[in-house]
């Protein structure tokens, strides 16, 4: 019993009574970075083997990467099992590319401008070549996706047109770091020996003449969605890189085979992990590594990576949509 007493008066509070005595345990969060830490439920001390959430809330610009400390994972919201006391830490890090959902675009006029600020735009229609309808922002229910997403559709189109969607990187990148985004490969021209679409570029701007990322010494990562019998169904897409100039650039299937047997009309996740001082990158689909220390194209001679790009092509023509473009990638 515990007793409010008229013989001994005064206020107290009783909670947390337990028979036996449990061992009590503190848990401290900190961060790296900018986000904090909800702890559900939050209590200053707390008894063995309670189960504890903690919830990690980046700040605008900012992406979740990692607990570390007495709990390693990279998932978000964490649970764990109170048998010691404990300190954990979450990291966030800050967001290379912006707008990865094209949110911010209010309609295509808007996708395919180059604002002062950092954004998605289009950057080849300037050029000889240059066509930038082939760029939409696209709000049309594509297997369930009924957001805004990037539409590049170059099936059909003139053979020398093209379109690019480009963002500069908040900084140019030196070392390693990662990058991915949501794919969905509608259909592919048969364009002899090209069929190809959903081409992929990260690099520079060293070629002053054309958009950055638009000549093959400008693309440390190379990369594009063949398919050697193009249609609009199947489970036969494979992904190729150009890692050298002995692939010709008009023959895709002398390219490097990353992947293959990818299926057409269905949401694919690309995980890019780019070691720019090795030359090389990782390539995962869903999840899946599908081929690691791919080699970064051989022309490509500058220290660092600046801008990615996602090309509507007239050589290999085809339509594509591309959605949640994030760097540091979503795991």
């Amino acid at each position: 019993s515990f007793d409010a007493d008229g013989d001994g008066r005064g206020d107290y509070y009783i909670d947390n009574v337990f028979a036996p005595s449990v061992q009590r345990y503190t848990l401290h969060t900190a961060t790296t970075g900018s986000g904090s830490v909800t702890v559900t439920p939050g209590e200053s001390t707390y008894g063995s083997n309670t189960l504890v959430t903690l919830t990690a809330v980046p700040a605008i610009g900012w992406t979740f990467t990692e607990w570390t400390g007495d709990f390693s994972c990279t998932c978000n919201p964490a649970s764990i099992t109170m048998i010691k006391n404990m300190s954990i830490t979450a990291t966030f890090t800050q967001n290379l590319l912006v707008d990865p959902t094209f949110e911010a675009s209010v309609d295509t006029a808007d996708l395919l401008a180059n604002s002062t600020s950092q954004d998605w735009y289009e950057s080849r229609g300037s050029f000889t070549g240059g066509d930038a309808t082939l760029l939409t922002l696209d709000t049309n229910n594509i297997s369930g996706n009924t957001g805004k997403k990037a539409g590049l559709k170059s099936y059909g189109s003139s053979t020398t047109h093209n379109a690019y969607c480009t963002q500069e990187f908040l900084t140019p990148q030196t070392g390693t770091f990662t990058v991915s985004f949501d794919i969905y490969i509608d259909r592919i021209e048969n364009s002899g020996t090209y069929n190809r679409t959903g081409q992929i570029f990260i690099g520079d701007n060293s070629v002053t003449s054309n958009a950055p990322t638009g000549t093959s010494p400008e693309r440390f990562v190379f990369l594009a969605f063949y398919d050697p019998t193009p249609d609009d169904t199947g489970t036969d897409l494979e992904i190729r890189a150009r890692t050298t100039t002995s692939q010709d650039y008009a023959t895709t299937s002398q390219w490097l085979q990353v992947a293959s047997g990818l299926s057409y009309d269905t949401w694919m996740t690309v995980k890019l992990v780019v070691n720019v001082p090795s030359g090389t990158y990782d390539v995962y689909v869903d999840g899946v590594l599908k081929m690691a220390d791919v080699p970064k194209y051989a022309g490509y001679t500058t220290a660092s990576v600046v801008y990615m790009s996602f090309d509507a092509d007239g050589d290999g023509r085809g339509d594509y949509y591309i959605d949640n473009v994030y760097s540091p990638a979503i795991n």
